[in-house]
């Protein structure tokens, strides 16, 4: 016997000896035959998994009528056929039998969650020293999925455990006549129907039509509950239930006021009123300058009778036609968006349409010029 091995020995009769001292201090009033709840072989499965199965699987047999827990499961089972020194590598009957002297209950349960990507397999097993057999089993049933899918289908994984098939299944069909269900991959029969006597837990189930369509639909079965599928096969747009995977619910169709469109054509008619305004007054400053010079004999330009400037100076004259131009650029621009977006907010408001990736925008163009205004209608894409 090498070294390692023998440590292994101490280890797993260290561990045994705690299990028959504590075994003893602990004793239950509940009723029902005493059960250990050995530890589990894991694979790769987190520890927020193996707490969740851990607290589910001790929940559930102590709420059972006919069992309870006990102490006495801080190995596993390899470890504890190793220390009696059974010889077997795998826990059969007649390797278990000898047991019964290193726990203090009359049934363990074992087992083992190994995980591959996002795939676990549980698998769970209840031996009865009295009845010498296996009383429970489980054998790598499946779970797909993320952590917290996983622990949503704990529950009934150990209820199937404990309780057997006792999963129960609606299953309705609209638009076809001729279509099969299929429960994990086995056909069970026509559609519709009501599949009974299920394992628990995360399954599959598939509606095939004649015409070959499917559906299939992943469900998470629990003791005393039962399960309604509806498959829809309609046509798009009479459909009123199931619908393909990867198909959106179609959006609910917005409702336009047309009160923004009023306030933003508002608006541009007020930029509009007060660009005009500002040209009128350039154009009555431009014309005043032009009344206040002369031209001389060398065709020079000087500046004649500055007393009719009413801006004053030359400098103030000049600085008042820029203030006026600037505010004529900027109140017809705000003029032309405003109109345009009204436009715009109002057709879509009273025609009731969608707006659409590529929506034509249709509005007033005004474009300032020197000695006077262009206006038209513009379309925009």
């Amino acid at each position: 016997m090498n070294v390692r091995h023998t440590l292994t020995v101490l280890v797993a009769a260290l561990g045994v000896t705690f299990v028959s001292a504590s075994s003893g201090w602990a004793q239950s009033d509940k009723q029902g035959t005493s059960t250990v709840l050995m530890k589990f072989e894991e694979l790769e499965a987190e520890q927020e998994v193996m707490d969740t199965f851990y607290r589910t699987l001790n929940e559930q047999i102590n709420q059972s009528d006919s069992m309870h827990i006990v102490s006495g499961g801080e190995t596993t089972i390899d470890n504890l056929m190793l220390m009696a020194g059974s010889g077997c590598n795998e826990p059969k009957p007649e390797c278990l039998n000898p047991l019964s002297s290193y726990v203090d209950g009359q049934r363990i349960v074992f087992g083992s969650i190994q995980r591959t990507d996002n795939i676990y397999l549980f698998s769970m097993k209840m031996f009865d020293f009295v009845e010498e057999r296996f009383v429970r089993e489980v054998q790598e049933q499946t779970v797909e999925g993320d952590i917290e899918t996983v622990k949503k289908a704990i529950p009934g994984i150990v209820e199937s455990f404990l309780y057997g098939d006792v999963g129960r299944v609606e299953v309705e069909v609209a638009g076809t006549d001729d279509a099969t269900v299929q429960f994990d991959g086995s056909t069970m029969g026509p559609a519709p129907t009501t599949l009974e006597s299920l394992p628990l837990g995360q399954h599959a189930v598939t509606i095939e039509t004649g015409g070959g369509q499917t559906r299939t639909r992943t469900i998470i079965l629990r003791r005393g509950k039962t399960q309604t599928l509806t498959f829809d096969f309609q046509p798009e747009g009479e459909k009123g239930g199931d619908q393909p995977e990867g198909t959106p619910e179609p959006p609910p169709r917005a409702g336009f006021s047309p009160i923004p469109g009023f306030v933003s054509a508002g608006v541009g008619l007020a930029g509009v009123a007060t660009g005009l305004a500002f040209h009128f007054r350039l154009n009555s400053l431009d014309e005043e300058a032009n009344r206040a010079t002369c031209t001389v004999g060398d065709g020079a330009t000087a500046v004649c009778q500055p007393g009719r400037l009413s801006a004053g100076s030359p400098a103030a004259q000049q600085s008042a036609m820029n203030s006026a131009a600037t505010w004529r650029v900027v109140g017809l621009s705000i003029g032309g968006v405003g109109i345009a977006a009204g436009s715009y907010l109002l057709y879509r408001a009273y025609s009731g349409q969608e707006s659409a990736p590529k929506q034509a925008l249709e509005g007033v163009s005004i474009s300032p010029r020197r000695k006077g205004v262009s206006v038209g209608w513009s379309t925009k894409f």
